[in-house]
């Protein structure tokens, strides 16, 4: 991976909790020692200021994108994760960007000293050249047929732009009525890369606008959260990683 690495955090339809899991994931990276910016870049609907409690801002990234203020004004840091934040400010007017836009915006990004940097985006598709702005692309759905069908829409855009992706199924509860795991990855031709199980811990934080990886973390849904960072950075199985990783790890760097 190069640094930072761009990760877009993205859904095709709204209501999968893509915001949730942006924050959070971005709150575990940060806790098994990554260095991470959280960016929202959905500049329809900017949630991550809100879910935080830091909506209370005079520059964001849509002012970085336009060129009013530098990435190290606009920035703020979250207390409770420890996380360094680029939220979007809240706007009555329509916001329209260009393919140029977003690539400078990306560019931007790139010139930050960060390992990742997630980037919450509006829900949907985008154009060829927007998508190749970034690293990679978590697609996240819900284990619904409506959800999973779009979030597929989604999947085959990135495969035509040889895009790398990842997907994940948020808000698993096991019921009859949901698709099952093996069911979603024979529609999705892919692995699962994480499966995220319902929590009452994840609308109680979004109440008291704290990340619910710094408010429990040993609830099942940030267990889940952590799993998936420890996975996508190569720790799975311990904080560290194993014995045979960790000598691999001197000979790979």
């Amino acid at each position: 991976m190069g640094k930072p690495y761009l990760i877009r955090i993205s859904s095709q339809k709204g209501g999968v909790g893509k915001t949730v899991v942006a924050v959070n994931f971005a709150a575990a990276l940060e806790q098994i020692g990554k260095s991470v910016l959280l960016v929202d870049a959905d500049f329809t609907n900017p949630s991550i200021g809100i879910d935080l409690g830091l909506e209370d801002i005079e520059a964001g990234s849509l002012e970085v994108i336009r060129g009013r203020t530098k990435i190290s004004e606009a920035v703020v840091k979250d207390r409770r994760t420890g996380l360094i934040v680029l939220p979007g400010r809240l706007s009555a007017r329509q916001v329209s960007l260009n393919d140029r836009d977003v690539h400078a915006f990306a560019e931007n990004l790139r010139s930050t000293n960060f390992d990742f940097v997630i980037i919450d985006t509006a829900p949907g598709i985008i154009s060829e050249e927007a998508v190749r702005s970034y690293d990679e692309a978590f697609i996240l759905t819900t284990p619904d047929f409506p959800s999973c069908t779009s979030a597929m829409r989604l999947a085959k855009v990135y495969r035509k732009f040889g895009i790398r992706q990842r997907l994940v199924v948020n808000r698993v509860q096991n019921m009859s009525y949901e698709l099952t795991i093996r069911e979603i990855e024979e529609i999705y031709g892919n692995k699962v890369f994480c499966v995220l199980r319902e929590d009452s811990i994840v609308p109680i934080s979004v109440s008291e606008r704290i990340a619910a990886y710094a408010m429990k973390k040993n609830s099942r849904f940030c267990k889940d959260i952590r799993q998936m960072a420890l996975r996508f950075s190569g720790k799975e199985g311990g904080a560290e990683g194993g014995f045979i990783s960790r000598i691999m790890g001197r000979f790979t760097r």
